[in-house]
Protein backbone atom coordinates (compact mmCIF):
# COMPACT_ATOMS: atom_id res chain seq x y z
CA UNK A 1 0.00 0.00 0.00
CA UNK A 2 2.88 2.29 0.76
CA UNK A 3 4.74 1.83 -2.54
CA UNK A 4 1.38 2.20 -4.21
CA UNK A 5 1.03 5.88 -2.51
CA UNK A 6 4.01 6.68 -3.24
CA UNK A 7 4.04 5.95 -7.07
CA UNK A 8 0.90 7.46 -7.28
CA UNK A 9 2.41 10.47 -5.94
CA UNK A 10 5.46 10.46 -7.90
CA UNK A 11 2.69 10.30 -10.83
CA UNK A 12 0.72 12.79 -9.95
CA UNK A 13 4.30 15.11 -9.79
CA UNK A 14 5.26 14.07 -12.88
CA UNK A 15 1.70 14.97 -14.55
CA UNK A 16 2.16 18.16 -12.44
CA UNK A 17 5.69 19.05 -13.98
CA UNK A 18 4.67 18.27 -17.48
CA UNK A 19 1.21 20.51 -17.22
CA UNK A 20 3.73 23.68 -15.74
CA UNK A 21 6.11 22.31 -18.69
CA UNK A 22 3.10 23.05 -20.83
CA UNK A 23 2.08 26.34 -19.79
CA UNK A 24 6.17 27.32 -19.58
CA UNK A 25 5.98 26.47 -23.43
CA UNK A 26 3.25 27.98 -24.79
CA UNK A 27 4.22 31.00 -22.52
CA UNK A 28 7.44 31.34 -24.66
CA UNK A 29 5.88 30.29 -28.10
CA UNK A 30 3.19 33.37 -27.78
CA UNK A 31 6.55 36.03 -26.85
CA UNK A 32 7.93 33.99 -30.56
CA UNK A 33 5.25 33.28 -32.22
CA UNK A 34 2.26 36.13 -31.41
CA UNK A 35 3.78 38.65 -34.29
CA UNK A 36 3.80 35.76 -37.27
CA UNK A 37 0.61 34.97 -35.86
CA UNK A 38 -1.15 38.53 -36.24
CA UNK A 39 1.02 39.16 -39.48
CA UNK A 40 -0.60 36.18 -41.63
CA UNK A 41 -4.17 37.06 -39.93
CA UNK A 42 -3.77 40.67 -41.24
CA UNK A 43 -2.15 39.50 -44.62
CA UNK A 44 -5.40 37.88 -45.00
CA UNK A 45 -7.69 40.52 -45.44
CA UNK A 46 -7.35 44.33 -45.41
CA UNK A 47 -10.49 45.79 -43.60
CA UNK A 48 -8.52 44.90 -39.89
CA UNK A 49 -4.78 44.85 -38.68
CA UNK A 50 -3.67 43.80 -35.45
CA UNK A 51 -0.10 44.76 -33.39
CA UNK A 52 1.68 43.56 -30.75
CA UNK A 53 3.78 45.26 -28.52
CA UNK A 54 5.58 43.47 -25.23
CA UNK A 55 5.80 45.66 -22.37
CA UNK A 56 7.03 43.00 -19.69
CA UNK A 57 6.73 39.36 -19.28
CA UNK A 58 7.13 36.16 -16.91
CA UNK A 59 6.76 32.69 -17.31
CA UNK A 60 2.76 32.88 -16.69
CA UNK A 61 1.72 36.30 -17.25
CA UNK A 62 2.55 38.88 -19.91
CA UNK A 63 1.69 42.20 -20.03
CA UNK A 64 1.69 44.82 -23.61
CA UNK A 65 0.02 46.63 -25.82
CA UNK A 66 -2.12 45.23 -28.77
CA UNK A 67 -3.09 48.58 -31.57
CA UNK A 68 -6.22 47.73 -33.73
CA UNK A 69 -6.39 49.37 -37.47
CA UNK A 70 -9.71 49.48 -38.96
CA UNK A 71 -9.72 50.76 -42.37
CA UNK A 72 -13.50 51.29 -43.48
CA UNK A 73 -16.30 52.13 -41.28
CA UNK A 74 -18.40 54.88 -41.82
CA UNK A 75 -16.56 58.01 -39.73
CA UNK A 76 -13.69 56.73 -41.89
CA UNK A 77 -10.46 54.95 -40.39
CA UNK A 78 -10.09 54.03 -37.13
CA UNK A 79 -7.47 53.24 -34.61
CA UNK A 80 -7.65 52.07 -31.20
CA UNK A 81 -5.44 50.41 -28.59
CA UNK A 82 -5.53 48.25 -25.70
CA UNK A 83 -3.39 47.51 -22.59
CA UNK A 84 -3.11 43.76 -22.72
CA UNK A 85 -2.84 41.56 -19.65
CA UNK A 86 -2.56 37.78 -20.19
CA UNK A 87 -2.29 34.75 -17.57
CA UNK A 88 -0.76 31.43 -18.13
CA UNK A 89 -2.37 28.28 -16.42
CA UNK A 90 -3.26 24.94 -16.14
CA UNK A 91 -6.78 25.90 -16.97
CA UNK A 92 -5.27 27.60 -20.62
CA UNK A 93 -5.15 30.76 -21.53
CA UNK A 94 -7.03 34.45 -19.78
CA UNK A 95 -6.69 37.84 -20.98
CA UNK A 96 -8.12 41.35 -19.65
CA UNK A 97 -8.24 44.12 -21.98
CA UNK A 98 -8.45 48.40 -21.30
CA UNK A 99 -8.62 50.92 -23.74
CA UNK A 100 -5.28 52.96 -23.60
CA UNK A 101 -6.58 57.17 -23.72
CA UNK A 102 -4.87 59.33 -26.44
CA UNK A 103 -3.28 56.60 -28.41
CA UNK A 104 -5.32 56.30 -31.55
CA UNK A 105 -8.29 58.61 -33.20
CA UNK A 106 -10.87 57.13 -30.70
CA UNK A 107 -11.17 60.04 -28.73
CA UNK A 108 -11.14 62.43 -31.70
CA UNK A 109 -14.20 60.77 -34.01
CA UNK A 110 -16.06 61.22 -30.46
CA UNK A 111 -15.62 64.14 -29.99
CA UNK A 112 -16.29 65.25 -33.19
CA UNK A 113 -20.02 64.37 -32.33
CA UNK A 114 -20.50 65.59 -29.11
CA UNK A 115 -19.60 62.07 -27.52
CA UNK A 116 -17.30 61.90 -24.61
CA UNK A 117 -14.04 59.31 -24.32
CA UNK A 118 -15.37 55.88 -23.50
CA UNK A 119 -13.79 53.83 -21.64
CA UNK A 120 -13.79 49.97 -23.10
CA UNK A 121 -12.83 47.00 -21.29
CA UNK A 122 -13.08 43.79 -21.54
CA UNK A 123 -12.37 39.51 -21.23
CA UNK A 124 -11.18 36.52 -23.08
CA UNK A 125 -10.80 32.78 -21.82
CA UNK A 126 -9.60 30.27 -23.54
CA UNK A 127 -9.55 26.01 -22.71
CA UNK A 128 -7.02 24.37 -24.93
CA UNK A 129 -8.24 20.76 -23.42
CA UNK A 130 -12.06 21.87 -23.97
CA UNK A 131 -11.49 23.65 -26.81
CA UNK A 132 -14.07 25.95 -25.83
CA UNK A 133 -13.39 30.01 -25.00
CA UNK A 134 -14.93 33.03 -23.93
CA UNK A 135 -14.64 37.01 -24.83
CA UNK A 136 -16.89 40.07 -23.81
CA UNK A 137 -16.46 43.90 -24.65
CA UNK A 138 -17.96 46.13 -22.18
CA UNK A 139 -18.70 49.76 -22.95
CA UNK A 140 -19.63 52.31 -19.90
CA UNK A 141 -22.43 54.70 -20.56
CA UNK A 142 -22.33 58.23 -21.22
CA UNK A 143 -24.76 61.45 -21.65
CA UNK A 144 -25.35 62.91 -25.04
CA UNK A 145 -26.55 66.23 -25.55
CA UNK A 146 -29.08 66.71 -28.15
CA UNK A 147 -30.38 70.85 -29.71
CA UNK A 148 -33.26 70.89 -26.94
CA UNK A 149 -32.70 68.11 -24.61
CA UNK A 150 -30.24 65.12 -23.12
CA UNK A 151 -29.93 60.92 -23.88
CA UNK A 152 -28.46 59.08 -21.65
CA UNK A 153 -26.94 56.24 -23.05
CA UNK A 154 -26.37 52.97 -20.75
CA UNK A 155 -23.83 50.21 -20.65
CA UNK A 156 -23.41 48.09 -23.78
CA UNK A 157 -21.86 44.86 -23.25
CA UNK A 158 -20.60 42.51 -26.36
CA UNK A 159 -20.46 38.61 -25.31
CA UNK A 160 -19.67 35.69 -27.35
CA UNK A 161 -18.89 32.00 -26.28
CA UNK A 162 -18.32 28.71 -28.30
CA UNK A 163 -20.87 26.02 -27.42
CA UNK A 164 -19.01 23.51 -29.69
CA UNK A 165 -16.25 23.97 -32.43
CA UNK A 166 -19.36 24.24 -35.44
CA UNK A 167 -21.02 27.33 -33.72
CA UNK A 168 -20.43 30.36 -31.60
CA UNK A 169 -23.32 32.29 -29.26
CA UNK A 170 -23.18 36.34 -29.80
CA UNK A 171 -25.05 38.46 -27.08
CA UNK A 172 -25.82 42.07 -27.19
CA UNK A 173 -26.99 43.59 -24.01
CA UNK A 174 -27.64 47.34 -23.16
CA UNK A 175 -28.91 49.03 -20.24
CA UNK A 176 -30.93 51.51 -22.07
CA UNK A 177 -31.34 54.73 -23.32
CA UNK A 178 -33.41 57.65 -21.85
CA UNK A 179 -34.12 60.95 -23.90
CA UNK A 180 -35.54 64.20 -22.79
CA UNK A 181 -36.77 66.83 -23.60
CA UNK A 182 -35.66 70.41 -21.78
CA UNK A 183 -38.54 72.35 -23.24
CA UNK A 184 -41.59 71.88 -20.88
CA UNK A 185 -45.09 71.83 -22.05
CA UNK A 186 -47.84 72.14 -19.16
CA UNK A 187 -44.78 71.74 -16.17
CA UNK A 188 -44.18 67.91 -18.66
CA UNK A 189 -41.16 67.34 -20.83
CA UNK A 190 -41.91 67.80 -24.63
CA UNK A 191 -41.01 64.34 -25.53
CA UNK A 192 -39.87 61.16 -23.21
CA UNK A 193 -38.08 58.28 -25.43
CA UNK A 194 -37.26 55.36 -23.38
CA UNK A 195 -35.54 51.92 -24.50
CA UNK A 196 -34.99 49.42 -21.00
CA UNK A 197 -32.94 45.95 -21.40
CA UNK A 198 -32.62 45.39 -25.17
CA UNK A 199 -30.90 42.22 -25.82
CA UNK A 200 -29.66 40.42 -29.22
CA UNK A 201 -28.60 36.92 -29.26
CA UNK A 202 -27.35 35.37 -32.43
CA UNK A 203 -26.37 31.43 -33.04
CA UNK A 204 -23.59 31.54 -35.41
CA UNK A 205 -22.37 28.46 -37.25
CA UNK A 206 -19.25 27.51 -38.66
CA UNK A 207 -17.65 25.02 -40.94
CA UNK A 208 -14.28 23.98 -40.57
CA UNK A 209 -14.11 22.29 -43.85
CA UNK A 210 -15.09 25.12 -45.99
CA UNK A 211 -14.16 27.87 -43.65
CA UNK A 212 -17.16 29.59 -44.09
CA UNK A 213 -20.34 30.60 -41.39
CA UNK A 214 -23.80 31.04 -41.54
CA UNK A 215 -26.56 32.87 -39.28
CA UNK A 216 -29.01 30.44 -37.01
CA UNK A 217 -31.25 32.11 -35.04
CA UNK A 218 -31.83 35.45 -33.45
CA UNK A 219 -33.71 36.64 -30.92
CA UNK A 220 -34.22 40.39 -29.60
CA UNK A 221 -35.65 40.80 -26.19
CA UNK A 222 -36.95 44.96 -24.97
CA UNK A 223 -38.34 45.06 -22.31
CA UNK A 224 -39.99 48.24 -22.69
CA UNK A 225 -39.95 50.72 -25.73
CA UNK A 226 -41.79 53.73 -24.47
CA UNK A 227 -42.53 57.26 -26.67
CA UNK A 228 -44.32 60.12 -24.68
CA UNK A 229 -44.88 63.11 -26.50
CA UNK A 230 -46.50 66.54 -26.05
CA UNK A 231 -48.81 66.80 -29.63
CA UNK A 232 -48.27 70.93 -29.45
CA UNK A 233 -44.47 70.11 -29.81
CA UNK A 234 -45.14 67.60 -32.60
CA UNK A 235 -47.19 69.82 -34.91
CA UNK A 236 -44.65 72.67 -34.13
CA UNK A 237 -46.04 74.63 -31.57
CA UNK A 238 -43.83 76.80 -28.77
CA UNK A 239 -44.77 76.13 -24.99
CA UNK A 240 -45.34 79.98 -25.18
CA UNK A 241 -47.84 80.24 -28.01
CA UNK A 242 -51.33 80.61 -26.73
CA UNK A 243 -53.09 77.72 -27.60
CA UNK A 244 -56.79 76.46 -26.18
CA UNK A 245 -55.13 73.20 -24.15
CA UNK A 246 -51.92 72.83 -23.30
CA UNK A 247 -51.87 69.42 -21.75
CA UNK A 248 -52.51 67.14 -24.89
CA UNK A 249 -50.36 64.78 -25.30
CA UNK A 250 -49.60 61.63 -27.37
CA UNK A 251 -48.47 58.23 -26.02
CA UNK A 252 -47.20 54.42 -27.14
CA UNK A 253 -46.02 52.34 -25.22
CA UNK A 254 -44.44 48.65 -26.75
CA UNK A 255 -43.34 45.60 -23.92
CA UNK A 256 -42.45 42.42 -23.09
CA UNK A 257 -41.19 42.47 -26.87
CA UNK A 258 -39.63 38.68 -27.55
CA UNK A 259 -38.89 38.36 -31.91
CA UNK A 260 -37.19 35.01 -32.86
CA UNK A 261 -36.10 34.99 -36.56
CA UNK A 262 -34.85 32.19 -38.50
CA UNK A 263 -33.42 31.73 -42.04
CA UNK A 264 -34.87 28.05 -43.21
CA UNK A 265 -33.16 26.27 -45.90
CA UNK A 266 -35.76 24.91 -47.95
CA UNK A 267 -33.46 24.14 -51.04
CA UNK A 268 -30.14 24.88 -52.92
CA UNK A 269 -29.27 28.46 -52.17
CA UNK A 270 -33.18 28.84 -51.56
CA UNK A 271 -34.37 30.12 -48.38
CA UNK A 272 -37.51 31.33 -46.33
CA UNK A 273 -37.76 33.25 -43.17
CA UNK A 274 -39.56 32.36 -40.28
CA UNK A 275 -40.74 35.09 -37.41
CA UNK A 276 -42.49 34.84 -34.10
CA UNK A 277 -42.99 38.19 -32.27
CA UNK A 278 -44.59 38.20 -29.24
CA UNK A 279 -45.36 41.52 -27.50
CA UNK A 280 -47.92 43.75 -25.32
CA UNK A 281 -48.81 47.37 -27.15
CA UNK A 282 -50.99 50.14 -25.71
CA UNK A 283 -51.40 53.80 -27.30
CA UNK A 284 -53.92 56.48 -27.48
CA UNK A 285 -53.98 59.24 -29.60
CA UNK A 286 -54.42 62.05 -27.77
CA UNK A 287 -53.22 60.03 -24.43
CA UNK A 288 -53.55 63.49 -21.97
CA UNK A 289 -56.06 65.96 -22.92
CA UNK A 290 -57.36 68.43 -20.47
CA UNK A 291 -55.14 67.62 -17.62
CA UNK A 292 -56.44 63.74 -17.89
CA UNK A 293 -55.41 60.81 -19.10
CA UNK A 294 -57.71 59.36 -21.75
CA UNK A 295 -58.59 55.73 -22.21
CA UNK A 296 -56.67 53.98 -25.35
CA UNK A 297 -56.16 50.97 -26.62
CA UNK A 298 -54.10 48.38 -24.69
CA UNK A 299 -53.44 45.28 -26.59
CA UNK A 300 -52.45 42.35 -24.57
CA UNK A 301 -50.71 38.92 -25.52
CA UNK A 302 -49.83 40.10 -28.79
CA UNK A 303 -48.62 37.15 -31.04
CA UNK A 304 -47.55 37.53 -34.80
CA UNK A 305 -45.89 34.01 -35.87
CA UNK A 306 -45.30 33.64 -40.29
CA UNK A 307 -43.20 32.42 -42.92
CA UNK A 308 -42.15 34.20 -45.61
CA UNK A 309 -40.39 33.40 -48.61
CA UNK A 310 -38.75 31.36 -50.67
CA UNK A 311 -35.88 34.41 -51.73
CA UNK A 312 -32.19 33.02 -53.25
CA UNK A 313 -30.09 34.15 -50.55
CA UNK A 314 -26.83 34.67 -52.71
CA UNK A 315 -28.48 36.75 -55.63
CA UNK A 316 -30.58 38.92 -52.77
CA UNK A 317 -27.01 39.51 -51.33
CA UNK A 318 -25.53 40.31 -54.59
CA UNK A 319 -28.42 43.07 -55.43
CA UNK A 320 -28.38 44.57 -52.18
CA UNK A 321 -24.68 44.76 -52.93
CA UNK A 322 -24.29 46.76 -55.78
CA UNK A 323 -27.91 48.64 -55.15
CA UNK A 324 -29.55 46.56 -58.67
CA UNK A 325 -32.91 47.36 -56.21
CA UNK A 326 -34.68 47.73 -59.25
CA UNK A 327 -33.84 43.68 -60.32
CA UNK A 328 -34.90 43.23 -56.47
CA UNK A 329 -38.34 40.75 -56.73
CA UNK A 330 -36.37 38.59 -59.12
CA UNK A 331 -34.72 37.13 -55.81
CA UNK A 332 -37.69 36.20 -54.79
CA UNK A 333 -40.17 33.14 -56.06
CA UNK A 334 -42.91 33.74 -58.01
CA UNK A 335 -45.22 33.42 -56.76
CA UNK A 336 -43.57 34.26 -53.25
CA UNK A 337 -45.54 33.06 -50.06
CA UNK A 338 -46.64 34.07 -46.79
CA UNK A 339 -47.99 31.68 -44.37
CA UNK A 340 -49.44 33.01 -41.35
CA UNK A 341 -49.25 30.42 -38.84
CA UNK A 342 -51.09 32.93 -35.94
CA UNK A 343 -51.83 36.05 -35.56
CA UNK A 344 -53.70 36.53 -32.05
CA UNK A 345 -54.09 39.70 -29.36
CA UNK A 346 -56.22 40.66 -26.53
CA UNK A 347 -57.56 44.49 -26.88
CA UNK A 348 -58.97 45.32 -23.75
CA UNK A 349 -59.32 41.97 -22.14
CA UNK A 350 -61.41 40.54 -25.94
CA UNK A 351 -59.76 37.92 -28.05
CA UNK A 352 -59.25 37.63 -31.99
CA UNK A 353 -57.14 35.54 -33.60
CA UNK A 354 -56.41 34.85 -37.85
CA UNK A 355 -53.97 32.39 -39.52
CA UNK A 356 -53.89 31.51 -43.44
CA UNK A 357 -51.94 31.90 -46.47
CA UNK A 358 -51.17 34.73 -48.97
CA UNK A 359 -49.98 34.03 -52.32
CA UNK A 360 -49.10 36.89 -55.02
CA UNK A 361 -48.01 36.30 -58.61
CA UNK A 362 -45.96 38.75 -60.56
CA UNK A 363 -45.93 39.48 -64.06
CA UNK A 364 -43.14 39.78 -66.33
CA UNK A 365 -42.84 43.18 -65.82
CA UNK A 366 -42.61 43.00 -61.80
CA UNK A 367 -46.26 44.29 -61.27
CA UNK A 368 -48.68 41.89 -59.54
CA UNK A 369 -50.26 39.51 -61.89
CA UNK A 370 -52.51 37.72 -59.30
CA UNK A 371 -53.57 37.67 -55.33
CA UNK A 372 -54.80 34.37 -53.19
CA UNK A 373 -55.69 35.03 -49.85
CA UNK A 374 -57.00 31.97 -47.49
CA UNK A 375 -57.54 32.68 -43.91
CA UNK A 376 -59.64 31.84 -40.55
CA UNK A 377 -60.41 34.71 -38.52
CA UNK A 378 -62.27 34.66 -35.66
CA UNK A 379 -63.27 37.26 -32.83
CA UNK A 380 -64.77 37.31 -29.31
CA UNK A 381 -68.41 38.75 -29.49
CA UNK A 382 -67.60 41.31 -27.39
CA UNK A 383 -64.88 43.20 -29.58
CA UNK A 384 -66.87 43.05 -33.01
CA UNK A 385 -69.84 44.86 -30.06
CA UNK A 386 -67.50 47.32 -28.30
CA UNK A 387 -65.23 48.30 -31.63
CA UNK A 388 -67.47 47.81 -34.58
CA UNK A 389 -68.51 50.75 -36.15
CA UNK A 390 -72.30 51.65 -36.18
CA UNK A 391 -72.22 52.07 -39.81
CA UNK A 392 -70.83 48.69 -40.51
CA UNK A 393 -73.16 47.13 -37.75
CA UNK A 394 -76.17 46.28 -39.53
CA UNK A 395 -74.22 44.89 -42.81
CA UNK A 396 -72.60 42.66 -40.39
CA UNK A 397 -75.25 41.19 -39.00
CA UNK A 398 -77.11 40.34 -42.19
CA UNK A 399 -73.65 38.73 -42.84
CA UNK A 400 -74.25 36.96 -39.51
CA UNK A 401 -78.15 36.16 -40.79
CA UNK A 402 -76.71 34.47 -43.76
CA UNK A 403 -73.94 32.15 -42.38
CA UNK A 404 -70.93 34.24 -43.93
CA UNK A 405 -70.22 34.93 -40.21
CA UNK A 406 -71.07 31.58 -37.96
CA UNK A 407 -70.97 32.17 -33.90
CA UNK A 408 -69.94 29.82 -31.53
CA UNK A 409 -70.51 30.54 -28.15
CA UNK A 410 -69.16 34.05 -27.22
CA UNK A 411 -67.20 33.75 -30.86
CA UNK A 412 -67.57 35.13 -34.10
CA UNK A 413 -65.61 33.12 -37.03
CA UNK A 414 -65.63 32.87 -41.13
CA UNK A 415 -63.35 31.21 -43.73
CA UNK A 416 -62.39 33.98 -45.80
CA UNK A 417 -61.04 33.17 -49.30
CA UNK A 418 -59.80 35.01 -52.22
CA UNK A 419 -59.25 33.39 -55.30
CA UNK A 420 -59.52 33.93 -59.04
CA UNK A 421 -60.91 37.65 -58.13
CA UNK A 422 -63.83 36.19 -56.70
CA UNK A 423 -64.56 36.50 -52.62
CA UNK A 424 -66.05 33.48 -50.22
CA UNK A 425 -67.31 33.55 -46.75
CA UNK A 426 -67.56 29.94 -45.21
CA UNK A 427 -67.45 29.01 -48.51
CA UNK A 428 -70.55 31.71 -50.04
CA UNK A 429 -69.31 33.43 -52.54
CA UNK A 430 -69.69 37.59 -52.89
CA UNK A 431 -70.22 39.52 -56.05
CA UNK A 432 -69.10 42.98 -55.47
CA UNK A 433 -69.24 43.73 -59.38
CA UNK A 434 -71.05 46.29 -60.32
CA UNK A 435 -72.92 47.99 -63.91
CA UNK A 436 -69.95 50.25 -65.16
CA UNK A 437 -72.59 51.82 -67.30
CA UNK A 438 -73.80 53.16 -64.14
CA UNK A 439 -74.02 57.15 -62.89
CA UNK A 440 -73.07 58.72 -60.21
CA UNK A 441 -76.74 59.63 -59.37
CA UNK A 442 -77.45 56.17 -59.83
CA UNK A 443 -75.18 54.32 -57.33
CA UNK A 444 -76.13 53.37 -53.95
CA UNK A 445 -75.35 55.63 -51.27
CA UNK A 446 -77.09 55.05 -48.15
CA UNK A 447 -77.27 52.58 -45.68
CA UNK A 448 -80.13 50.52 -46.13
CA UNK A 449 -79.63 50.89 -49.75
CA UNK A 450 -76.35 49.00 -49.06
CA UNK A 451 -77.77 46.19 -47.00
CA UNK A 452 -80.59 45.99 -49.34
CA UNK A 453 -78.00 45.25 -52.21
CA UNK A 454 -75.87 42.65 -49.74
CA UNK A 455 -79.13 40.86 -49.16
CA UNK A 456 -79.62 40.27 -52.84
CA UNK A 457 -76.32 39.38 -53.92
CA UNK A 458 -76.38 36.85 -51.11
CA UNK A 459 -79.77 34.87 -52.12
Amino acid sequence: MKKFIKYLTAFLFLVLVICISCVIVASYMFDNKINQALKKFNDKQNKLELFYESKAHTFFSKNGLLFVNISKTPFGPVKLCFDLNLDFSLHGVSAKFNSVRHKGNLDEILRAYNIPSLKIAGSANFDPVALKGSFDVNVDGFDYQLSDGACSIGSQKLYAKNSSLNSVNVIYETNGIKCESSKLYNARPAYIALLEDLKVSQKINIDRKSKQFSLDATNIDIKNLLLDSSTLYLIGFEPEDKVKDKSIRDRIDLSNVSLKTKLLNKSSGNYSIFIDLNNSLSFAFPYMKENKVVNGYDFNDMHTSFEFGQFNLKKLEQILKFGEYIELPTAFSNPIEMNVKDYSFSLNGAKARTSGLMKVLFKNDISVKDVYLDFYLESEKKLIDEYLAKEYLSSFNIMLNNSLISRNNDFYKTHFVFKDKKVTFNDREMDFSYDETQTDDETITDESSLDENMQTQIQ
